[in-house]
Protein backbone atom coordinates (compact mmCIF):
# COMPACT_ATOMS: atom_id res chain seq x y z
CA UNK A 1 0.00 0.00 0.00
CA UNK A 2 0.85 3.27 -0.46
CA UNK A 3 1.86 5.39 2.25
CA UNK A 4 -0.82 8.48 1.30
CA UNK A 5 -3.41 5.58 1.31
CA UNK A 6 -2.08 5.01 5.21
CA UNK A 7 -1.75 8.48 5.74
CA UNK A 8 -5.67 9.03 4.68
CA UNK A 9 -6.57 5.69 6.62
CA UNK A 10 -5.26 7.22 9.72
CA UNK A 11 -6.17 10.30 9.28
CA UNK A 12 -9.65 9.63 8.79
CA UNK A 13 -9.65 7.16 11.51
CA UNK A 14 -8.30 9.97 14.00
CA UNK A 15 -10.56 12.67 13.01
CA UNK A 16 -13.34 10.02 13.55
CA UNK A 17 -12.22 9.15 17.13
CA UNK A 18 -12.02 13.01 18.00
CA UNK A 19 -15.66 13.64 16.53
CA UNK A 20 -16.86 10.61 18.73
CA UNK A 21 -14.67 11.60 22.22
CA UNK A 22 -15.94 15.22 21.36
CA UNK A 23 -19.39 14.19 21.80
CA UNK A 24 -19.12 12.24 24.46
CA UNK A 25 -16.98 15.18 26.47
CA UNK A 26 -20.36 17.33 25.51
CA UNK A 27 -22.71 14.31 26.85
CA UNK A 28 -21.00 14.29 30.15
CA UNK A 29 -20.85 17.92 30.33
CA UNK A 30 -25.00 18.10 29.62
CA UNK A 31 -25.59 15.47 32.00
CA UNK A 32 -23.21 17.18 34.79
CA UNK A 33 -25.06 20.03 34.39
CA UNK A 34 -28.80 18.88 34.61
CA UNK A 35 -27.38 16.66 37.78
CA UNK A 36 -25.32 19.03 39.61
CA UNK A 37 -27.14 22.84 38.11
CA UNK A 38 -25.64 25.49 36.98
CA UNK A 39 -22.54 25.79 40.09
CA UNK A 40 -19.53 27.21 37.46
CA UNK A 41 -16.74 26.03 39.89
CA UNK A 42 -15.92 23.01 41.77
CA UNK A 43 -16.19 25.75 44.94
CA UNK A 44 -19.89 26.56 44.18
CA UNK A 45 -20.58 22.90 43.67
CA UNK A 46 -18.91 21.90 46.73
CA UNK A 47 -20.53 24.70 48.60
CA UNK A 48 -24.07 23.44 47.95
CA UNK A 49 -23.25 19.71 48.20
CA UNK A 50 -22.34 20.94 52.00
CA UNK A 51 -25.67 23.10 52.39
CA UNK A 52 -27.15 20.26 51.23
CA UNK A 53 -25.68 17.64 53.30
CA UNK A 54 -25.90 19.98 56.56
CA UNK A 55 -30.15 20.32 56.01
CA UNK A 56 -30.15 16.67 55.46
CA UNK A 57 -28.19 16.78 58.40
CA UNK A 58 -30.38 18.85 60.80
CA UNK A 59 -33.57 16.84 59.64
CA UNK A 60 -32.51 13.47 60.47
CA UNK A 61 -31.26 14.66 63.78
CA UNK A 62 -34.81 16.14 64.68
CA UNK A 63 -36.40 12.64 63.06
CA UNK A 64 -34.59 10.88 65.15
CA UNK A 65 -35.69 12.79 68.30
CA UNK A 66 -39.18 12.59 66.69
CA UNK A 67 -39.03 8.79 66.71
CA UNK A 68 -37.53 8.24 70.08
CA UNK A 69 -40.54 9.75 71.46
CA UNK A 70 -42.89 7.96 69.35
CA UNK A 71 -41.29 4.39 70.09
CA UNK A 72 -41.19 5.49 73.70
CA UNK A 73 -45.10 6.18 73.38
CA UNK A 74 -45.65 3.04 71.46
CA UNK A 75 -43.89 1.16 74.21
CA UNK A 76 -46.95 1.85 76.34
CA UNK A 77 -49.82 2.03 73.76
CA UNK A 78 -52.41 -1.00 73.64
CA UNK A 79 -50.85 -3.27 71.00
CA UNK A 80 -52.88 -6.28 72.15
CA UNK A 81 -56.53 -7.04 72.24
CA UNK A 82 -58.45 -10.08 72.90
CA UNK A 83 -62.58 -10.28 72.72
CA UNK A 84 -64.69 -12.69 73.57
CA UNK A 85 -68.52 -12.27 73.44
CA UNK A 86 -70.36 -14.86 75.79
CA UNK A 87 -73.90 -16.18 77.30
CA UNK A 88 -73.19 -16.47 81.10
CA UNK A 89 -76.96 -17.74 81.53
CA UNK A 90 -77.28 -20.64 78.92
CA UNK A 91 -81.48 -20.78 79.52
CA UNK A 92 -81.78 -17.01 78.97
CA UNK A 93 -80.38 -14.34 76.51
CA UNK A 94 -77.98 -14.74 73.73
CA UNK A 95 -74.05 -13.72 73.85
CA UNK A 96 -74.46 -10.14 75.29
CA UNK A 97 -71.17 -10.46 77.55
CA UNK A 98 -67.77 -9.76 77.18
CA UNK A 99 -64.83 -9.96 78.11
CA UNK A 100 -61.67 -7.44 76.52
CA UNK A 101 -58.11 -7.62 77.11
CA UNK A 102 -55.64 -4.49 76.16
CA UNK A 103 -51.95 -5.26 76.77
CA UNK A 104 -48.80 -3.09 76.09
CA UNK A 105 -45.92 -4.36 74.21
CA UNK A 106 -44.59 -5.95 78.04
CA UNK A 107 -48.03 -7.72 78.40
CA UNK A 108 -49.24 -4.90 81.18
CA UNK A 109 -52.88 -3.60 80.95
CA UNK A 110 -56.44 -4.48 82.02
CA UNK A 111 -59.33 -7.07 80.98
CA UNK A 112 -62.42 -5.64 81.31
CA UNK A 113 -65.97 -7.87 81.53
CA UNK A 114 -69.06 -6.82 81.39
CA UNK A 115 -71.86 -9.15 82.35
CA UNK A 116 -75.39 -8.45 80.77
CA UNK A 117 -78.78 -9.74 82.33
CA UNK A 118 -82.03 -8.24 81.80
CA UNK A 119 -82.15 -6.27 84.60
CA UNK A 120 -78.76 -4.49 84.72
CA UNK A 121 -75.53 -4.54 83.70
CA UNK A 122 -72.33 -4.99 85.16
CA UNK A 123 -68.79 -4.08 84.51
CA UNK A 124 -65.41 -5.19 86.06
CA UNK A 125 -62.22 -4.33 85.46
CA UNK A 126 -58.70 -6.61 86.41
CA UNK A 127 -55.23 -5.74 86.03
CA UNK A 128 -52.41 -7.59 84.16
CA UNK A 129 -49.26 -6.89 84.97
CA UNK A 130 -46.40 -8.87 83.09
CA UNK A 131 -49.02 -11.18 81.51
CA UNK A 132 -50.67 -12.43 84.89
CA UNK A 133 -53.72 -11.57 86.18
CA UNK A 134 -53.78 -10.01 89.54
CA UNK A 135 -57.48 -11.19 90.83
CA UNK A 136 -58.46 -14.65 90.12
CA UNK A 137 -60.19 -14.56 85.98
CA UNK A 138 -63.26 -16.61 84.76
CA UNK A 139 -62.67 -18.46 82.07
CA UNK A 140 -63.92 -16.41 79.45
CA UNK A 141 -61.43 -13.76 81.01
CA UNK A 142 -58.93 -16.05 80.61
CA UNK A 143 -59.47 -16.95 77.10
CA UNK A 144 -59.33 -13.38 76.40
CA UNK A 145 -56.57 -13.09 78.03
CA UNK A 146 -54.78 -15.78 75.70
CA UNK A 147 -56.07 -14.19 72.69
CA UNK A 148 -54.49 -10.70 73.92
CA UNK A 149 -50.94 -12.44 74.10
CA UNK A 150 -51.54 -14.90 70.85
CA UNK A 151 -51.44 -18.20 73.18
Amino acid sequence: MNSQYLFFIFGGFAVHLYSVLGYFIYDLKKKWRTIFGKANTSNELLAEILKFCKTTEDLSVETEKRLSDLEAIGEKSVQKVGFIRFNPFSETGGDNSFALTLLDKENNGVIISSLYTRESVRAYGKRIESGKPKQPLSEEETASLKQAMGE
